[in-house]
This record gives C-alpha cells, sequence and structure tokens, in this order.
C-alpha cells in the first residue's frame, strides 16, 4: 500500500556508511517511536534537520529515521539500520524502533505535519507488520523524556489518525487549540504536565495540580532565563520553550573517561566491555602533551 507517494514528497537523504552519528548497525525493525524536534526556530523544518544530521549532528552521537514536516518528509537511515535517537543505549528504542522527528518550527501547519507523520506512520507499519501497538513514544522508552512535547498532549487523536490511515482513510488531526494558558490556581491534568516538565529542568515542585505560589515562581524564573516575558503565565511561547529547553536539557551528556592504557590490546577490550554493558565507547589517543 503507497499512502504517501500520491500525498507528499519523500526524499531519501541517508547518512554515508562510516558517518560518526550513527551506530553501523542492521536491525530489524518492531516498534516506531515518536518524537518532537524540540525546536521551534523558523526554518528548522525536514531539510534544515537533513542537513544537521549529514553535517554530523554537532559532533553529537544521534540519528534517527525520518524528519517529517508540513509539505515533506526526509528519510536519513534505512529502516533495517539502527539509530541513536532512544535514549535507552542498546535498549530497544534503539535496536528495534524506527525514529520518527516531527518539526515544530516557527510558522508551521502543525496539524499537517503530524497527519503526515501519521500516514508516515502507518506505511511504515504495512511494509514491516508493525502492529498499532508498538507506535510509541520517545518518553516510553525514556521516562524523563517529555517528548514528543507537541503530540503528547492528544496522543490518542495521533494513534487514531494512524489507525485511520492504516485502513485507508484520512489521518485528520485537531491541534489547532493546543495547550490551555494556565495562570496562578489553575488546576488539572495540565497543571501536573507543566509541573513534570519544569522539575525535569531541575525545579523542585510537587506535581498536585495545582498551580500555586511556587508553580508561578518556577514559571516566571524559567522565563526570565529565557527571554520570554516574565509574568507568570504560561501561554503558547512558554509551552514551546519549555518544549525546546526539554530537549535540549535531555540531550546534554556527561563524558566519563574508564580508563587509560599503554596498551592498545587492553584498551580495546574495555571498549567492548563497556559496549556490552549497554554503553557507547570510543578509544582516543593522548599525546601525552598539555
Amino acid at each position: 500500500m503507497q499512502i504517501l507517494k500520491e500525498q507528499m514528497q519523500l526524499i531519501e537523504q541517508l547518512l554515508p556508511a562510516g558517518a560518526k552519528n550513527k551506530p553501523g548497525r542492521t536491525m530489524t525493525p518492531k516498534y516506531i517511536t515518536m518524537h518532537n524536534t524540540g525546536n521551534t526556530a523558523k526554518g528548522a523544518d525536514a531539510k534544515a534537520h537533513a542537513g544537521y544530521l549529514l553535517s554530523g549532528a554537532g559532533g553529537q552521537k544521534v540519528s534517527w529515521h525520518y524528519t517529517v514536516d508540513d509539505g515533506v518528509i526526509y528519510q536519513h537511515l534505512a529502516d533495517t539500520e539502527q539509530g541513536w535517537h532512544a535514549a535507552d543505549g542498546r535498549g530497544p528504542g534503539n535496536t528495534q524502533s524506527i525514529g520518527i522527528e516531527v518539526c515544530m518550527n516557527a510558522g508551521i501547519d502543525q496539524a499537517k505535519a503530524e497527519e503526515n507523520a501519521a500516514k508516515l506512520v502507518a506505511q511504515l507499519m504495512h511494509k514491516h507488520g508493525i502492529p498499532l501497538a508498538n507506535v510509541t513514544t520517545h518518553q516510553h522508552w525514556y521516562p524523563k523524556k517529555y517528548c514528543p512535547a507537541l503530540i503528547l498532549p492528544h496522543w490518542d487523536k495521533f494513534v487514531s489518525a494512524v489507525e485511520a490511515a492504516y485502513a485507508g482513510g484520512e489521518a485528520v488531526i485537531d491541534v489547532t487549540k493546543g495547550h490551555n494558558v494556565l495562570v496562578k490556581w489553575s488546576k488539572g491534568e495540565e497543571v501536573k504536565e507543566l509541573q513534570t516538565i519544569l522539575n525535569g529542568l531541575g525545579y523542585g515542585l510537587d506535581v498536585d495540580g495545582t498551580y500555586g505560589p511556587a508553580t508561578e515562581a518556577a514559571v516566571k524564573d524559567f522565563q526570565g532565563k529565557h527571554n520570554l516575558e516574565v509574568d507568570g503565565k504560561t501561554g503558547p511561547r512558554t509551552w514551546a520553550a519549555l518544549a525546546q529547553a526539554t530537549e535540549a536539557h535531555d540531550d546534554a551528556l556527561y563524558r566519563v573517561q574508564i580508563g587509560a592504557y599503554r596498551d592498545k590490546a587492553n584498551a580495546e577490550a574495555a571498549k567492548e566491555a563497556a559496549e556490552a554493558a549497554g554503553f557507547e565507547a570510543i578509544i582516543k589517543m593522548d599525546d601525552g602533551e598539555g
């Protein structure tokens, strides 16, 4: 079933063999993992993210299979090649799932981008025999990661759109409403969502669903640090900035050196042991100067 070819453009721009930001290992895809890019900048569309990956991803070990915006899809890895996108090391998120990033750049038609993603997911389900139950989120593999930040609040609608596209119908998603504007003394699940996101950024809030003084103070602190109007209200700009900050925060890496060896064979043995334990490891030569 060709769900995409008649409706939008899919461009293959695969990372070359030997690229340092991909594992270089094969897989049999059993899951599909949804992400939002976390990038709200103007022009941060699918093409821009393809260029980012091709240029080495800023030296980060990060790669995924598809990036989707409101007009085009770029493919970066073969469906049967592992990526680094789920933050679960050698777990099934990285080793058995196809990673799809949905753009959220300024000016994008977000509903259209998600509808395109739903169609892509349906096609991949048909192609690889992946059940709907195995369409999941980045947060599923790495609970501290609130991703896909824009899709999670209406995940049930996205899944319904995938199901409709899989059956040959229209993948329609209404995301025009988005998050509500939250103010002091707001209550409910969206307040809990906000408190959880803020805690992931280092704020120690009680996740009680009440937008009390502590939550308002945390929002004001966040707004001040991110060049937003400091009004204590969580509106569209603050929600978007929270999503972007969460992405940047969770992508931060703490590098650990596990040994220094004069014998290369010993270094390679330590590298293999680290990889067997589920870590990504590299060997770097130190010339002893400086």
